[in-house]
């Protein structure tokens, strides 16, 4: 999904597979992800860009890899 979004120049080497996502501390996700668009027309930022992505994200998946995101979505879906 991130290389269709950021385009041939993205560099995926930059994006480590942390086993466990919810415990990296979000400064490290994001200087993983700046260094991986840092060539990319529109590169990550906190705002415009991560809007766009969430919408583009697959609720089901996220919940079924992070335990955090399925809590905030099981109780969203019973407000």
């Amino acid at each position: 999904m991130l290389s269709s979004y950021f385009g041939s120049m993205f560099k995926p080497q930059h994006l480590k597979e942390w086993p466990d996502l919810e415990a990296v501390s979000k400064a490290k996700v994001y200087e993983a992800l700046q260094k991986a668009t840092a060539a990319c027309k529109k590169p990550y930022a906190k705002g415009r860009v991560s809007f766009e992505l969430l919408a583009r994200l697959d609720p089901k998946k996220v919940e079924s890899q992070c335990s955090h995101a399925k809590a905030l979505l099981d109780r969203l879906r019973t407000i």
